[in-house]
């Protein structure tokens, strides 16, 4: 994905929301392991969203921090432990 679309906060939630599906079902591996699997990592770096907050010069999609935290909320309401992960994590993948 472009990840300058992500920028507009309505594609960003559009696109956490379309993972919901993908990370409710992955929720028994998630609890099993202790951590986010690979499969699902993989999953949310395609979709763009890792590089949300990081600044347009170095890669990213350069959204507002509200954004953000607003996609942090929709991938916690799919899993919170995910949710936090992808937290941690952004900008990192």
């Amino acid at each position: 994905m472009d990840v300058s679309a992500l920028k507009d906060r309505e594609t960003a939630l559009a696109v956490a929301r379309s993972l919901s599906e993908v990370i409710e079902a992955t929720i028994p591996e998630t609890d099993a392991l202790g951590h986010m699997p690979d499969h699902l990592f993989a999953t949310i770096i395609d979709s763009g969203l890792y590089k949300l907050g990081l600044p347009e010069q170095f890669g990213g999609a350069g959204a507002h921090i509200v954004t953000f935290v607003e996609v942090v909320e929709e991938l916690s309401r799919a899993d919170p432990s995910t949710g936090w992960s992808f937290m941690a994590n952004s900008g990192s993948a």
